[in-house]
């Protein structure tokens, strides 16, 4: 049992060693926004500098996203304080739909 649990780890390991050869002698990767050289598992310079752009973009992105609910939080508070007549730091209290969509905002059908 140890002999067949040895010889199975060792091809493991024998295809593992191979694996990790072929991806860090790749020289060209084709990837979503490009191709990537790289030069012994490094990428160039013109490489970088692409890299960099995009991790920029992405959180770009993610920043936008994320605000989306801030945002719209507080353009509801604007709308309520518009609905009611309240101005800042008023307490409003809405009883029902009815009692909201008599403001200038409201939606009639």
């Amino acid at each position: 049992m140890r002999h067949v649990i040895g010889k199975t780890l060792s091809v493991f390991a024998i295809f593992a060693v191979i694996s990790i050869s072929v991806v860090v002698h790749a020289e060209t990767i084709e990837t979503q926004i490009g191709k990537l050289d790289f030069e012994l598992g490094v990428p160039t310079q013109k490489n970088v500098a692409k890299l960099y752009d995009e991790m920029d973009f992405q959180r770009a992105c993610q920043l936008y996203l994320w605000a989306l609910p801030a945002v719209s939080f507080a353009q509801m508070g604007v709308l309520a304080e518009f609905a009611s007549g309240a101005g800042e730091g008023d307490v409003v209290i809405f009883e029902g739909y009815h009692s909201v969509s008599r403001g200038p905002f409201s939606v009639r059908s």
